[in-house]
């Protein structure tokens, strides 16, 4: 597989040159770095500015979160894993919120309607 990280790195590094901004490269970037050679430092730094640039691939950072575990790197699994859980609660959050807001502008809907229906009626 080694070969395949190696590949996996130039593309990314090309990739994180054409924007420096897009946080899922720096993340795999951070994936590579570790499972290539143990590139911990390296991988550390990585993750530190996915996160900066707000990271939302939970998937990717659970990944991530295990890698770091597997290369004994306990604290900064335990960092990762807690980002990608507060991520996905805020995901689910906003899910949540755009739900009500859908439910309120419905019910707002129906009762202009009732009220139209009702000056109607008394006219």
């Amino acid at each position: 597989y080694l070969q395949e990280y190696e590949h996996a790195e130039k593309v990314l590094v090309k990739a994180n040159i054409l924007d420096t901004s897009n946080a899922n490269v720096w993340g795999y970037l951070t994936l590579v770095m570790l499972k290539k050679g143990n590139r911990i430092n390296n991988a550390f730094q990585a993750l530190k500015q996915s996160i900066r640039l707000e990271i939302d691939n939970i998937d990717l950072m659970m990944d991530i979160g295990q890698a770091f575990t597997a290369v004994d790197e306990y604290e900064t699994a335990k960092k990762a894993l807690e980002y990608a859980i507060g991520t996905r609660a805020t995901h689910q959050s906003q899910k949540h919120q755009r739900k009500v807001q859908e439910f309120l502008l419905q019910v707002s809907k129906v009762i202009n309607e009732f009220e139209r229906q009702k000056d109607q009626n008394n006219h």
